[in-house]
């Protein structure tokens, strides 16, 4: 194995005590953007963390994010009838149907959360964000986003979650998203929108989910280089019943309530039927510092 293959460069990129240092981070981001000239840098994170809202909160509100650029408080064709949320800032015109599920999904049994958490410190559900031209995690006016789908061996922390600082490959055959001229503004960042394929592998499933109308919404830490925020998107319900709650074991004498349920609440795309062929959804994020190895260093 030579010297330019993916296992050496992560030998050579990978130093989680490099990422978890912020004056050495800082340092390190000061010198890239001095070296790089007026075009930025590029930097990029690793989803640590991913957690599906398939629930309201106590009080009614909702996370989640505006999929549609409508604010819907009334019924309305576009939206199947279905009325907007509000989130835990006051913000209104939230899409996220989705949260509306959760009781539905309990019925299945299971930790969905666990699962997804598992998925990605076993390097089976990995979402890299890569930031291009990016001058600094307070304010820049001009930066490109884009998704990819990892793939490559972890590094776990006693934290449970990945340890930063890690390279990974793209994952070949997915498909990448760009979202150009996304703008930060005091450390936040809104970046829309993108479609793309999310390969899901948890536990014996494997399918490509699509993703529609995807939103960013993101907030960065200027010490440490991560990342929270939300991701939102549309997906097919048609996908989200073959693929997903048809798999699950056990489930078979729920499958009519639930698929019933989805179909009920869609609220994007709406069809020659009177229904809606999209589910409007939202994920909390966490990403940590790491590194997309380039295409021409994949090869051994």
């Amino acid at each position: 194995m030579g010297p330019g293959s993916s296992k050496s460069r992560r030998a050579r990129l990978a130093d989680p005590w490099l990422a978890r240092t912020p004056l050495v981070l800082s340092l390190a981001l000061l010198l890239s953007c001095a070296d790089s000239g007026p075009e930025g840098f590029t930097y990029s994170v690793v989803l640590a963390e991913v957690g599906l809202v398939a629930n309201a909160g106590a009080d009614g509100s909702v996370v989640g994010l505006n999929l549609d650029g409508r604010v819907d408080d009334v019924p309305a064709l576009e939206t199947c009838n279905k009325l907007d949320f509000t989130d835990p800032d006051g913000v209104p015109g939230i899409d996220n149907q989705l949260s509306l599920f959760g009781p539905t999904l309990a019925l299945f049994g299971g930790d969905p959360a666990a699962l997804i958490q598992g998925a990605i410190n076993e390097g089976s559900l990995l979402i890299l964000v890569e930031f291009e031209g990016l001058n600094s995690f307070e304010n820049d006016n001009d930066v490109t986003v884009r998704l990819h789908f990892g793939e490559g061996p972890t590094d776990v922390g006693n934290d449970g979650l990945l340890v930063p600082g890690q390279s990974f490959d793209i994952q070949p055959g997915t498909m990448s998203a760009e979202m150009r001229h996304a703008r930060i503004i005091d450390g936040h960042m809104e970046a829309s929108s993108f479609e793309t394929v999310l390969p899901v592998a948890i536990l014996d499933q494997r399918f490509n989910l699509p993703i529609f109308s995807g939103h960013l919404s993101i907030d960065f830490d200027a010490d440490s280089g991560e990342i929270t925020g939300i991701l939102g998107g549309a997906v097919p319900v048609q996908t989200l019943i073959d693929d997903l709650l048809a798999e699950i074991p056990g489930g078979e004498s729920i499958m009519p309530i639930a698929a019933r349920a989805l179909r009920g609440l869609a609220d994007l795309v709406p069809n020659e039927l009177g229904s809606c062929d999209q589910l409007s959804t939202a994920m909390t994020i966490h990403g940590v510092t790491a590194f997309v190895l380039p295409p021409s260093d994949t090869t051994d």
